[in-house]
């Protein structure tokens, strides 16, 4: 049998075509999933302060109401970091004569009570240099303020 003579523009044109079918293909958009937000991510982005940067701290609330109510009628939070203000200087503070005094245990309590207090004054008090814990110190202040151990 004989060859067939094959024409090179056959060829030519065959390759066209073929390169023609393939930029169409690769031409087409190809549509990839976007990867699902991480909730945890999310949440952390956008916390809200609710006490405006100030922090909080648990006490008694016999102690709250003794701070809220008290002789020089300040705001509470006011009232709580003049006393660690005053507290820092010391020398306006007995804190020898203090009386002792009895709280009610935070597990029988309904109601937590808290002070908000600045960041800066949060640091003076959990640093002190009495080396107190910072509940049993903020405490202690308003206790000696309503017994009339601080002067103002």
């Amino acid at each position: 049998m004989a060859k067939k003579k094959i024409n090179p523009l056959d060829i030519l044109a065959a390759k066209q075509a073929r390169l023609k079918a393939t930029t169409k293909e690769e031409s087409k958009p190809v549509v990839t999933a976007k990867p699902k937000p991480v909730a945890k991510k999310a949440a952390t982005k956008k916390k809200v302060d609710k006490n405006n940067g100030n922090k909080l701290i648990r006490v008694h609330n016999e102690i709250h109401e003794h701070a809220k109510f008290n002789t020089k009628r300040m705001a509470l939070s006011d009232y709580v970091e003049s006393l660690i203000d005053l507290a820092e200087e010391d020398s306006n503070i007995k804190w020898k004569e203090l009386k002792p005094f009895k709280t009610t245990p935070h597990d029988l309590e309904k109601k937590r009570t808290l002070f908000r207090v600045s960041p800066h004054h949060h640091e003076k008090a959990k640093f002190n240099f009495k080396r107190m814990k910072l509940q049993e110190y903020i405490e202690t202040l308003v206790m000696l303020d309503r017994q009339g151990f601080i002067k103002w």
